[in-house]
């Protein structure tokens, strides 16, 4: 801007010069962030799959907390009804607070399986509780921190939708999958068809010591197969010399 619009003397020479600098601008924010795309729907999906995890554990515990009015009608009575602690809205306010800072250091992101074009967040963890192996994963500080950008990006953006999604409850709640597509899909619309319909991967299993001695010792086989080959070769052609 200052060095393509300004002259000496600090004025403005030329107005297509400063649209051109502009427009140069806004292209190259907009490329940067059709290339995150992918990551940005991940990281929604994450969240989202996250939040109704939280909130599935504590409807199960089965606990109420009273809604309503304390206030006392002309006969004595108050209007206060037991509801679902997980769907209030004290519980989801502070699942929201506490959301970004629990998923910033559980993730990394690599190239998706089925699409090595698309990347995909993936768990530092194996559910199953092997070792996993996170060689080939980026993470980091710089993954984490723009991770929690996102989500609390998502969350500002979108707290009472989010809200509400989380506490419908009729005809019954909505499944992990249905919230996510919601939130991600419909609400933020972050997410493409194509992009939330990837399964979400865990990292490969760490290979163990017998496997890592057993794949040396096989190729230390094949070493000396094709030596000996080799020499095989060797005392053939000096026989028929």
């Amino acid at each position: 801007y200052s060095v393509l619009a300004r002259s000496h003397s600090g004025l403005l020479t030329s107005p297509k010069l400063l649209a051109a600098s502009l427009l140069l601008t806004v292209s190259v924010v907009s490329v940067s962030g059709a290339n995150d795309a992918d990551l940005v729907c991940s990281a929604c999906r994450i969240v989202a799959r996250q939040l109704h995890q939280n909130v599935e554990s504590e409807a199960n515990e089965g606990r109420t907390v009273d809604s309503g009015s304390f206030r006392v009608d002309s006969k004595g009575n108050q209007r206060v009804n037991k509801v679902p602690y997980a769907r209030s809205d004290t519980h989801l306010t502070n699942a929201l607070e506490t959301i970004c800072e629990q998923v910033q250091s559980s993730w990394g992101h690599s190239p998706h399986s089925s699409q090595p074009s698309i990347r995909s967040f993936v768990p530092l963890t194996r559910t199953d509780g092997q070792a996993a192996d996170t060689s080939r994963l980026t993470s980091g500080s710089s993954v984490d921190n723009w991770l929690r950008m996102r989500c609390e990006s998502l969350l500002d953006d979108h707290e009472e939708a989010t809200k509400s999604l989380l506490q419908l409850s009729q005809p019954k709640p909505l499944t992990m999958d249905q919230f996510e597509r919601q939130l991600c899909l419909e609400t933020a619309r972050v997410c493409t068809e194509p992009l939330i319909a990837l399964p979400i991967e865990e990292p490969p299993t760490l290979p163990s010591a017998a496997t890592d001695d057993k794949e040396a010792k096989t190729e230390e086989a094949t070493a000396e197969s094709a030596s000996e080959e080799a020499a095989a070769h060797d005392d053939s052609a000096k026989t028929e010399l």
